[in-house]
């Protein structure tokens, strides 16, 4: 008897469970915009030789998820997706390297592109209005194109470079339910992606540390189904 009523009682709470929880698909889209900064530090034979720092300002990403929301018939539910990013980066101006000289950069191009897992936590406010938090982790490859000149000694040069590495975001905002299924996003992200690289000549090592770091503001828009 005793088996019976437990074998019930489980039965009975993965029914109610089951009921209670309900899995949305989605699919979204985003603009963002964008400051951006590269701060690489270089040694050489493992000692410290100095820091180069590139920003990026104003400059607008935009992006596209695929998901599902998981409603457990509670305050806060929760989101799992797939996304895409891409920023276009273009600017001219000067850069200190890291030995003090100063250093210009014309028609420089850098394409940033992410994929990345991400989780996010819904409260619900028995409104409209939906706050969240947001985490996740994925993959950053980059592509970059310029032309390089010293304002001190006038040359000139041709470089471009390709990077990759894992990237991973923290972020918080808010979304607004237009109606059963569109919903608008405004929010926040930092975003990161840190490589290292090296080559040695002449007996010598030269290791460069990058960490690229960016902020984000982001509009968007979201389809349930």
């Amino acid at each position: 008897m005793k088996k019976i009523l437990l074998t019930s009682l489980v039965a009975t709470l993965a029914v109610s469970a089951a009921n209670a929880l309900t899995v949305s698909p989605y699919v979204g889209a985003h603009m963002a915009y964008n400051n951006s900064e590269i701060e690489t530090t270089y040694k050489k034979a493992g000692i410290k030789q100095g820091t180069e720092t590139t920003k990026f300002s104003g400059n607008l990403g935009y992006g596209a998820a695929i998901g599902a929301k998981f409603d457990f018939g509670c305050a806060v539910s929760a989101r799992a997706e797939a996304e895409f990013s891409r920023t276009q980066v273009k600017m001219d101006g000067d850069v200190k390297g890291a030995d003090g000289t100063i250093y210009g950069y014309e028609n420089m191009e850098v394409a940033d592109n992410v994929a990345l897992f991400n989780v996010y936590g819904d409260i619900d406010t028995t409104t409209a209005f939906t706050p969240y938090i947001s985490a996740g982790i994925g993959y950053h490859w980059a592509k970059s194109e310029y032309g390089d000149y010293d304002r001190e000694d006038g040359k000139t040069s041709k470089d471009k470079g390709d990077v990759h590495d894992i990237a991973w975001q923290l972020g918080a905002g808010v979304s607004y339910a237009a109606n059963e299924h569109v919903s608008l996003d405004l929010g926040y992200r930092y975003l990161r992606a840190d490589w290292s690289e090296d080559k040695t000549e002449a007996g010598v090592k030269t290791e460069w540390d990058t960490d690229f770091t960016t902020h984000q503001v982001r509009f968007g828009a979201k389809y349930t189904f």
